[in-house]
């Protein structure tokens, strides 16, 4: 098969988009970076269904609310990000896969920083002025992504209102509370829950700043969402 056409946003540095590539690299799949505007591509990390044209290809993706989306014609899903996706897509064979592909970032880099900071927050951009952060040990979602694999491996516990920052703390075993800091995301809880259905668990409630909870486990069924993606590869 020549090289896919992978759709990620590059041009505001967000953590989840950026990881794209590395996936892909890592995973052993040819690429080459499509725009916004292509027919025919793939999009996987990020809530980007939204860039959808006619015969594109989802793998992993999610919706960012409720809001209806006529889906292009052609559209082939291989998998989205949870069940709250599927829900919003109808008559497009949406399969019961699930899972945020950035799961398999400790299968592709594997750093072992000393644990320096119990606790790691990780505000999602929109938040990152809240005065309540002041003396925290704040992980930017501007800086390159492996720098923020590395930071966030480097404490024992993350409290992010990222959902990225959540997702990647789950995936390398550090247990994760997922923080409210605003109303400023787009889309309020739905990613998030999305995220937690498709991964085994129940919907979630953010913490407050005066009393963090950890999340649940996850459960993965990474062997399904891989082979969903192998198999259109091929």
């Amino acid at each position: 098969m020549e090289k896919i056409k992978l759709y990620w946003i590059d041009k505001d540095r967000n953590f989840g988009d950026m990881l794209n590539p590395i996936v892909f690299k890592g995973l052993g799949i040819e690429f080459e970076k499509a725009n916004d505007k292509d027919t025919g591509k793939l999009i996987a990390i990020g809530s980007v269904i939204y860039v959808l044209k006619e015969n594109d290809i989802v793998w992993g993706s999610g919706m960012l609310d409720n809001n209806y989306f006529k889906i292009p014609k052609g559209v082939r899903f291989l998998a989205v990000r949870g069940p709250k996706t599927k829900e919003n897509i109808k008559g497009f064979g949406v399969p019961n896969v699930f899972g945020d592909p950035a799961i398999f970032m400790p299968d592709i880099y594997n750093p072992n920083p000393e644990k320096k900071h119990k606790i790691g927050f990780i505000p999602h951009y929109v938040d990152l002025n809240d005065k309540r952060l002041k003396g925290k040990h704040i992980i930017n979602v501007k800086k390159d992504p492996l720098k923020i694999i590395e930071e966030i491996c480097s404490c024992e516990v993350i409290v992010s209102s990222s959902l990225h920052g959540i997702i990647i703390a789950e995936a390398y075993g550090i247990p994760a509370v997922w923080i409210k800091m605003s109303n400023n995301l787009i889309g309020g809880s739905f990613k998030f829950n999305d995220y937690f259905l498709g991964s085994g668990r129940k919907e979630q409630k953010p913490s407050q700043f005066n009393k963090l909870r950890i999340l649940p486990k996850p459960f993965y069924e990474k062997d399904k969402l891989l082979k969903s993606l192998k198999q259109w590869v091929k």
